[in-house]
């Protein structure tokens, strides 16, 4: 059973869900317009054997936003250390997807002495390579207007769910398939209250709302930089090349250069979600579960 709780840094209040006891510490660190409901799907597979706790970041959820977040997004990673030495008396293990998989190696590379196990769910921490990997929906210029377009509309009307659903299917479309269709409208109840002042700062829109030429700042951190600094065991979880992927060959190549601690898998048939977003989670929860067992 979770209990969906608040946590004050001294700085903001972090909403979190958490279970029961269950075993070693075990924390959850969604990605970009996202929220601890995202690992929804995984949950009932963790909680049993850990003990979890899954975070709203600074401005997703129902967590505070930061303040000015152009000028504050190393923020985001600077809840995690608290929240773990609140509620955790032994190294953690740590899981973050996408963008929660950058904040997640900021964090470890700042303090090591906290974490047990690193993994980091197909985040993009390397450019791809230029004519051989495909470019992140971050890069696209259309994608990124878009984007910047729904977050002004959130500031100048405050929608509804209802309205602000209407006017991402006005300019993304949503899924002909009635399934995939209620899959995204359950990641727009979360995209919903993301804060549009972090959104747009993290494209580095300019206040014109011109496409910016800088892509998106996806977290805090320099991988090269960071990764060296791990002493944990890490684990990179790349989806399926074939379906999309933000994690390329390359950047796995280069993460195990930087850091010997640092082994992969593949989640065949499945795209960045890695069967969260599908619910098709046993290959994820898998691989998951053996790398924590196994780093003990």
């Amino acid at each position: 059973m979770l209990i969906e709780k608040q946590f004050d840094t001294g700085s903001r209040k972090i909403n979190y869900a958490e279970g029961p006891a269950s075993g070693p510490p075990l924390l959850l660190i969604h990605g970009w317009t996202c929220s601890w409901r995202t690992f929804l799907p995984v949950l009932p597979h963790f909680v049993p054997h850990y003990h979890v706790v899954a975070m709203d970041l600074p401005g997703h959820g129902h967590s505070d936003p930061l303040p000015n977040p152009a000028d504050n997004l190393p923020e985001l990673a600077a809840d995690i250390e608290p929240l773990i030495k609140a509620k955790f008396n032994e190294p953690t293990a740590v899981f973050g997807h996408s963008l929660g998989g950058k904040i997640s190696l900021s964090a470890v590379a700042q303090n090591p002495a906290l974490f047990s196990a690193l993994i980091i769910g197909d985040t993009g921490l390397f450019p791809p390579e230029p004519d051989t990997e495909p470019k992140p929906p971050s890069q696209d210029g259309d994608f990124v207007a878009k984007s910047i377009e729904l977050a002004q509309y959130c500031l100048k009307y405050a929608p509804t769910l209802v309205e602000f659903t209407q006017q991402y299917e006005r300019l993304f479309g949503l899924p002909a398939d009635e399934t995939e269709r209620l899959q995204k409208r359950h990641w727009l109840q979360s995209y919903h209250r993301c804060s549009p002042e972090l959104i747009i700062a993290m494209f580095g829109a300019i206040p014109e709302g011109k496409v910016p030429e800088k892509k998106l700042n996806q977290g805090t951190v320099n991988p090269g930089q960071a990764l060296p600094r791990v002493t944990c065991p890490i684990l990179l979880i790349q989806a399926d090349p074939e379906v999309g992927c933000r994690l390329h060959n390359s950047a796995i190549e280069r993460a195990k250069k930087l850091n010997p601690l640092v082994s992969s898998v593949r989640i065949e048939g499945e795209g960045h979600g890695l069967g969260i977003s599908n619910w098709n989670t046993t290959p994820l929860v898998r691989a998951i579960t053996l790398f924590i067992e196994t780093s003990r």
